[in-house]
């Protein structure tokens, strides 16, 4: 029996699907050297993060330069060109989606409540009901959510750790730099333990929800 959660941590390129239209992808040179340019991802708008370096997403008329910390969203035509020399991001794609261009930064803090103490903040709305959206996760010290699911496919990109993820499978402790792939249906919940050191830890995330 599987859980339906899983984590990668080294990562060039596709990594998984929920085979309804969501593909996952993740690129970094950081646990390998790796030597990247231009990527095309043509077929569906994209959802992504840049957790470290620069990239360059281009369509017909439009181009945004992504730092660390940005989130951005792509029409189903862009490109993505790595610009440094050392890189980490993900890219959630969505086929037959057309998109948008935006682009911004994710903050330090959740603006929402959600579920058992936990913070949410949106960081691209679904132009209209059932289409996909970008959301940041916070979870502050001592939050235990109760054991739930999704209706939908949740992916997304750790960039604080801090926190574990359980399901009535197996418990998986979760890193800076990972990227989670939940299916549908499947029971979880996100717990950030109590530290014995004053300093609170943080478990982040950016999710691309599909519908």
């Amino acid at each position: 029996m599987t859980s339906g959660f899983e984590i990668f941590e080294n990562y060039n390129g596709f990594i998984t699907t929920d085979e309804e239209g969501t593909n996952v992808y993740g690129w970094e040179n950081w646990s390998k050297k790796r030597i990247e340019s231009t990527i095309n991802l043509n077929g569906g708008g994209i959802y992504g993060y840049v957790d470290k370096g620069q990239i360059l997403i281009k369509d017909e008329d439009k181009e945004f330069l992504l730092n660390e910390g940005e989130w951005f969203t792509t029409r189903y035509n862009a490109s993505i060109s790595i610009v440094s020399s050392t890189y980490r991001f993900c890219a959630w794609q969505k086929e037959g989606y057309l998109g948008v261009m935006s682009k911004g930064l994710v903050e330090d803090f959740g603006r929402l409540k959600y579920i058992d103490g936990c913070k949410d903040s949106i960081l691209s709305n679904p132009i209209k009901l059932g289409l996909p959206c970008m959301n940041a996760l916070y979870m502050p010290e001592g939050v235990n959510q109760t054991m739930h699911t999704h209706p939908s496919t949740r992916s997304g990109f750790i960039f604080k750790g801090g926190a574990k993820c359980e399901t009535p499978e197996e418990t998986y402790e979760l890193k800076a730099g990972q990227i989670f792939f939940l299916k549908k249906g499947t029971q979880h919940k996100f717990r950030s333990d109590v530290q014995v050191r004053p300093r609170k830890r943080y478990y982040n995330e950016v999710s691309c929800l599909s519908p």
